[in-house]
């Protein structure tokens, strides 16, 4: 959990598939299941019909979802790219598809500098 939060230090390729998995089977989920009760029971007004118009709880709700959901992926990711010895700022913020499909692809796929390979 310690490696989910806090974004120091590197990432071995076993913990980031780990993660990967934890995150999109369970975490993902989880998460956006409680994000939508809450928008459902948030938006209704006084006579238990829904609103028709968002507001401030659902703009608030959604930014907490996005950064509850983001974080630890862009933390994981991030310290995976320390491991491969990249730096996260040129290599993390690519628009091009194919430059992202290899960058995901090494993180995935190539050995580290971590101690902990498998």
């Amino acid at each position: 959990m310690r490696f989910w939060l806090y974004p120091s230090g590197s990432l071995s390729r076993r913990h980031y598939r780990f993660f990967l998995l934890i995150y999109f089977l369970f975490i993902l989920p989880a998460l956006t299941f409680f994000f939508l009760a809450f928008i459902v029971i948030g938006v209704r007004g006084a006579d238990g019909m829904l609103k028709t118009e968002p507001d401030a709880k659902v703009f608030l709700m959604t930014t907490i979802y996005v950064l509850f959901c983001l974080w630890p992926f862009f933390v994981a990711s991030l310290k995976r790219l320390h491991d491969l010895g990249l730096k996260g700022k040129k290599s993390f913020f690519h628009f091009n598809p194919i430059d992202n499909y290899r960058l995901a692809r090494r993180m995935l796929l190539e050995r580290g500098n971590s101690a902990e390979e498998d």
